[in-house]
């Protein structure tokens, strides 16, 4: 059928699509269209179903709406994320520290920055290893900056962890990761860190390699790809693109935090909740959307949203970013940033 070359319509789920997963165990119709009943499916939305199911289209048959576990996030979610108030500051509109950084990778933290600032946090502070600081200084105006201890490849070192919680004591949320590099140091500063501070977390790029689940004394919130995500659950990156709701539910079981899967169906997961499924736009498909969502979802949590609930409002709010930043090609990471209060003003 896929070879024929004429306008496929798929009624219900293309054949081969598993309505509950999006899974496709061995051939599947490549739909134009799909019409489907009563309501929409997890594999209309979760890959790879969502790449078969094309144009979707619902048809109501007259049955009573009910509740599921896994649900579709609208963009009404972005009515949840609390507004400045007259008589609020700076800093009770949500302080973000965001650590991170490294040579050659300076800026994927100040891009997280930015993106925290243009998400409605009052106030962040970037930290990052003494020998970038100057980076920071010239890019990120708006953001307080701070020198954490570096060994001589200007790495982040286990040194750091005290520096870092004194940052964090008066802060709403930490989101580290954002292009820290790979050593045995940062690993040591990154596990010391999540043991330690005592607020909600975000944990990104870098800071997820060979992460470890821990004894946490706040939320925390992981934000993996699929190659990410299988070195969290010890799978090949191609297993977690075919098993995508298996897999972040497995990362949840493994870690007890909420995990998000970014991709085309951005998938939102924590311990006993159903999946969230968010669209993720293709254009955010470029280096350095993530750090950006890594930000918006900071500055959520530090203005107090519960965690499952402030990351599916700030992948809502990504996805809205990439529409609203309007370009049908060669969008960059960068562009988000002005495009992210019009998406949150709706």
């Amino acid at each position: 059928m896929n070879a024929l070359g004429a306008p496929v319509l798929a009624v219900d789920l293309p054949s081969g699509v598993d309505a509950s997963t999006g899974e496709v165990a061995g051939v599947a119709v490549d739909a134009d269209m799909t019409v489907t009943f009563h309501g929409e499916k997890v594999g209309h939305h979760v890959t790879p179903g969502a790449y078969l199911a094309g144009y979707l289209e619902l048809a109501d048959i007259g049955l009573e709406p009910v509740e599921t576990r896994n649900a579709r996030v609208t963009r009404a979610i972005l009515e949840l994320v609390p507004r400045r108030s007259p008589e609020g500051n700076k800093y009770t509109s949500g302080h973000v520290v965001v650590a991170g950084g490294s040579p050659g990778l300076s800026g994927a933290p100040c891009l997280s920055a930015f993106a925290a600032l243009r998400a409605d946090a009052g106030y962040v502070t970037l930290a990052g290893p003494e020998p970038v600081v100057p980076v920071f200084e010239n890019w990120v105006l708006e953001a307080v900056k701070r020198p954490l201890p570096a060994d001589a490849d200007g790495l982040i070192t286990e040194d750091a962890v005290g520096a870092a919680l004194g940052l964090v004591a008066k802060a709403g949320a930490l989101a580290v990761g954002p292009g820290l590099g790979r050593s045995e140091g940062t690993k040591a500063f990154v596990r010391n860190l999540l043991a330690e501070a005592a607020l909600p977390a975000v944990v990104d790029g870098d800071a997820l390699w060979e992460l470890e689940p821990g004894d946490w004394p706040a939320p925390r919130v992981l934000t993996p790809h699929s190659g990410e995500l299988g070195g969290l659950i010890e799978e090949d990156s191609s297993w977690v693109d075919a098993h995508r709701l298996q897999a972040v539910q497995r990362a949840v079981e493994r870690f007890r935090c909420v995990v998000l899967l970014k991709g085309t169906g951005t998938l939102i997961a924590a311990p006993e909740t159903g999946v969230l499924v968010n669209g993720g736009h293709p254009s955010l498909a470029t280096a350095g959307t993530g750090d950006v969502l890594t930000g918006i979802v900071a500055a959520f949590l530090a203005k107090g949203m519960e965690p499952r609930i402030a990351t599916a409002a700030a992948a809502t709010a990504h996805h809205w970013a990439a529409i609203e930043a309007s370009w049908d090609a060669g969008m960059i990471a960068s562009d988000l940033l002005d495009a992210l209060p019009r998406a949150l003003a709706g």
